[in-house]
């Protein structure tokens, strides 16, 4: 099993060496989301390793240093604009053409500030490499999501060096799948490029560049000289690719760059069998956040028996149509422990298809990113009794019996709809949140989903842990509501008439400072707390609050308790709405009553009202 995390991405050791003294590595705040005004470099794709490169135009302030021309120490050049410093810094002047280089950049923040979080691309800086005196370069672009770094005041931020670009006949596949950069003979540049905003995306726009430049001389390195950290020599140079390939999908999506193992690592097959990115990005940031450990690799196999078309499933056809059957690949992923939840291997297909390779995902229609239920209930952050409610308002939103479903699973962000194998990622903009999704599986028959959403509405454990509780009194309930049927003043009612000083004193109110009212046992209740004297029927006022909003250690169903006056008249309307009610001559005695319903409770439980 290959269990090795990508050097290009896992920078720990390196940057050690570059800043030792801060121990500091970025901390990345990032979602994918649109950034206007901001053009960064088309994303050219044939195999990316890994994708970086920004447009780059000299900092408007910058103080650099001359590169050393020693041969044994650093090669050093530094920038700064006054409030960001960009520098690069790489081992030796003179290489051999099999050691290793290892150039490093770190940026630091020299503002005022104690911190500042510096927003940038799918990184805050990219690397190109030219040959002085010659035409080879490799350049490269950089993904758009809207991401951010924090920066310490004076403590810099180191960057390894990381390859990105497309193959061509001077960089080829293998050179770009070998995490170490070698380089031919020749004379170098290597250059990094600052490219931040202060304040969001798109803001106050913050750009430095400084190079090295190195010379790779005639000759063969000794074996301490360099450590290769390419696949095993064993592999065929189809499966080292196939390897790699996996390896780049897989850190994509440990780093938190989900965009980038969808874009250009999967088939369209793959994408729309998930559904949308959203889809995607959901599963994948679950399984992450609840797996242990990184995910075992093993090494690619054409196992005939895992390139039967009946143990491919619903991808067998797409790869057979496409795929070149004798650089078809399947690559075995054993992912992290999960409390509760059985440890499951996962089989992807790579392949190429022409000039391209693809992963295969192991998936089925409508199942990608299920967590069975209630083991999976952790990784939507739901607690046992509130995930139940979430099947419960699952089961009630479609109608369907839960009691029939052999298996219940727990599903990913459905996604908003759109083409989800664009190149502009299809994002959720709602009024609502997401909970989860819920998948009933049956014996005979598709299976039912349905998605719990929340956002304004009553209050319930479906939306909330400690759920608050609304007061509806006659306000809440609209009773003053004016009910035109037309615009005014056809089809509105006639105005109830005001009592004068005498008239409304001559009835009686009621007024509580406070009152504890029990829970009581699960079901319906109805609670009268006092009584009333109305004159002429006319309600002047009906309001009441409840001091602790939360529901804890019990649960309303509705999340909610209402005020209702009732006439101890015989005969006498309900009191809906007091235009439709209208008025009575003379006193009219009410009982004024708290109506609730008990979901879950203990004998402890009170709700005090005031």
């Amino acid at each position: 099993m290959n269990s090795r995390r990508d050097p290009i991405e896992e920078w720990r050791d390196i940057s050690a060496r570059a800043a030792r003294a801060s121990g500091t590595r970025p901390t990345v705040r990032g979602a994918v989301r649109a950034t206007p005004g901001w053009s960064l470099g088309a994303l050219v794709v044939a195999i990316v390793v890994v994708v970086a490169g920004l447009a780059i135009r000299p900092a408007s302030v910058a103080t650099p240093a001359s590169p050393s021309p020693s041969q044994t120490g650093p090669v050093i050049d530094r920038a700064d604009d006054g409030l960001f410093r960009l520098e690069l810094s790489t081992p030796r002047a003179v290489y051999l053409p099999d050691e290793a280089i290892e150039p490093v950049a770190t940026i630091t923040w020299l503002g005022p500030d104690a911190s500042l979080e510096a927003f940038h691309a799918e990184r805050p800086i990219s690397f190109t490499i030219e040959e002085v005196g010659g035409k080879r370069t490799m350049g490269g672009a950089m993904n758009e999501p809207c991401l951010s770094t924090i920066l310490t005041k004076q403590v810099p931020i180191a960057a390894p060096f990381v390859k990105g670009g497309v193959p061509d006949a001077d960089f080829d596949v293998p050179w770009y799948l070998d995490p170490v950069l070698r380089l031919p003979v020749g004379t170098w540049r290597i250059r990094a490029a600052l490219d931040v905003f202060v304040g969001r995306c798109g803001g106050e726009r913050h750009q430095l560049t400084v190079e090295n430049v190195i010379d790779v001389a005639p000759g063969s390195a000794s074996p301490e000289a360099s450590v290769r950290t390419t696949p095993s020599p064993t592999l065929s140079p189809d499966a080292a690719i196939a390897l790699e390939f996996v390896r780049k999908y897989e850190d994509g999506l440990s780093t938190g760059h989900e965009d980038s193992s969808w874009r250009i690592f999967l088939s369209d097959w793959s994408k729309r069998t998930v559904g949308s990115f959203a889809t995607f990005a959901d599963a994948e940031r679950r399984r992450a956040a609840f797996t242990s450990g990184e995910a075992e690799i093993a090494d690619p196999t054409r196992d005939p028996a895992l390139l039967d078309p009946a143990f491919l499933g619903a991808r067998a056809a797409d790869i057979a149509a496409i795929a070149d059957p004798g650089r078809t690949f399947v690559v075995s992923i054993r992912r992290g422990d999960v409390d509760g939840v059985a440890v499951a291997i996962e089989h992807l297909v790579v392949a190429a298809t022409g000039d391209m390779w693809k992963i295969w995902l192991d998936a089925a229609p409508g199942a990608y990113g299920g967590w069975p239920y209630p083991e999976g209930c952790a990784a939507f952050g739901l607690s046992a009794r509130r995930c139940d409610a979430v099947v419960g308002a699952a089961a009630a939103n479609t109608g369907f019996d839960r009691s029939k479903a052999f298996a219940i699973a727990l599903m990913p962000e459905p996604g908003c709809g759109g083409d989800p194998l664009s190149d502009q990622l299809v994002l959720c903009t709602r009024t609502t949140s997401f909970v989860a999704g819920v998948r009933f599986d049956l014996a005979n028959g598709d299976p039912v989903r349905g998605d719990v959403f929340c956002g304004i509405g009553r209050p319930s454990l479906v939306c909330a842990e400690e759920p608050r509780i609304d007061a509806v009194d006659l306000h809440g309930a609209g009773y003053w509501d004016v009910p035109c049927a037309g615009e005014p003043p056809d089809g509105c009612p006639s105005p109830i008439p005001s009592l004068g000083p005498a008239a409304a004193a001559s009835g009686t109110e009621l007024r509580i400072g406070t009152l504890d009212v029990p829970v009581g046992p699960v079901g319906h209740r109805e609670i009268e707390i006092g009584r009333a004297v109305l004159v002429n029927g006319i309600v002047q006022e009906a309001r009441f609050s409840i001091v602790d909003q939360t529901q804890v250690g019990f649960v309303l169903s509705t999340g909610t308790v209402e005020l209702e006056l009732r006439s101890t008249l015989a005969g006498r309307p309900p009191f809906d709405n007091i235009y439709q009610r209208g008025t009575f001559d003379g006193l009219e005695e009410v009982r004024v009553v708290l109506v609730f319903d008990v979901a879950e409770t203990n004998p402890d439980a009170l709700i005090r009202v005031t």
